[in-house]
This record gives structure tokens, sequence and C-alpha cells, in this order.
């Protein structure tokens, strides 16, 4: 078994987590791991929230927290609109490359899961 598995199958602290994936992993990896900096996991809501700490040109990841991601509606708030086309010009990027390679198998897929 491994060490995430016993820990997982062994720790106390296991039912208190709120966020399952998240906490687990802090608590495996406590001690042992080094925090990135925010641009590695940038919450789309800090653009709109904290202006002054944000810059477009310095995120590498963007996680679209809370309940409407890009990929389920085309219908999003104003503030959110650039952060979401970010996605949806990734999303066209890949549509055009399957399409290129003829890889139908994976682009339907993907268009099937995304909003139409």
């Amino acid at each position: 078994m491994s060490a995430l598995a016993e820990f997982l199958s062994t720790s106390p602290l296991v039912p208190s987590f709120r966020f399952a994936d998240q906490d687990v992993l802090a608590a495996f990896y406590e001690g042992r791991w080094k925090p990135l900096p925010w641009c590695y996991n940038a919450l789309k809501t800090l653009r709109k929230f904290h202006q002054p700490l944000w810059r477009d040109e310095e995120v590498r990841c963007l996680h679209y927290i809370l309940a409407v991601k890009p990929w389920h509606t085309k219908v999003v708030d104003e503030w959110e609109k650039e952060v979401h086309q970010w996605w949806w010009d990734r999303c066209h990027l890949l549509e055009d490359r399957l399409s290129q390679e003829g890889d139908e198998e994976t682009l339907k897929l993907v268009r099937e899961n995304i909003a139409q």
C-alpha cells in the first residue's frame, strides 16, 4: 500500500477535512512542500476583488472558482467575460488543432462536454 493510501486509511484527521483533495494533500505533505506564487493558481475572482495585485500577463494557471464555469455556459456577469474568454480562446485553439489532425473522435468528445 502506498504511503498516501495508508494515510487515508489510518489518519484520524480525514473525517474532518472540508475540502477532501486539498486537505488530504496539505496534511499528508505537511512541512514538505512550498507554496507557489499566486499566478500558478490564480482565482478568477482576484481579478475583480484584488485589482492592485492582479496582472493578466503573470497568470499561468487560472482557477475558475465558483459555480459558473466557462465550459458550462457562455452567459456570465460582465466582470467574468474576459477571463472566461481566455478559456474559450484556448478551447477554440484545441478544436482547430484536433480538426487539423483529423482527430474527429476527440473533437466530438470535447464538443459534447462544453456549452454550445
